[in-house]
């Protein structure tokens, strides 16, 4: 019985996601069927993907096609060469505090795409 329960809710859980949008960027609506999407990323190609999805939502959902008008891409991040070193001061940062410091950061991609709905 228990089983029929956690099945029941599992299935209730996983089609509630399937009808939901996961919104991976920002939006900003630039007027005339214009907007700027910006995603962010530990990594480039990842950042890429958050905007075009976005982007791609944002014009099929208003049954509209997309076109990318201009696209730009800049790593913000500390150090893009040694942000993967570890160091004796990493590992003892990361013993002490359970963080190297030289994680990768969820946003050290930025990917913006202008894009026209038409």
């Amino acid at each position: 019985m228990q089983f029929v329960r956690l099945s029941t809710l599992l299935l209730t859980v996983v089609a509630a996601q399937a009808c939901t949008h996961n919104k991976t960027a920002t939006v900003l609506p630039k007027g005339g069927g214009s907007y700027e999407i910006i995603g962010q990323a530990a990594t480039e190609q990842t950042a890429y993907a958050n905007a075009e999805s976005e982007a791609k939502y944002t014009c099929e959902s208003k049954e509209k096609e997309m076109i990318v008008v201009d696209s730009s891409s800049v790593y913000q991040g500390a150090d893009k060469d040694a942000k993967d070193d570890v160091e004796a001061t990493n590992v003892a940062l990361a013993f002490v505090t359970g963080r190297s410091g030289k994680e990768r950061n969820a946003d050290d991609y930025k990917v913006t795409l202008v894009i026209s709905c038409k």
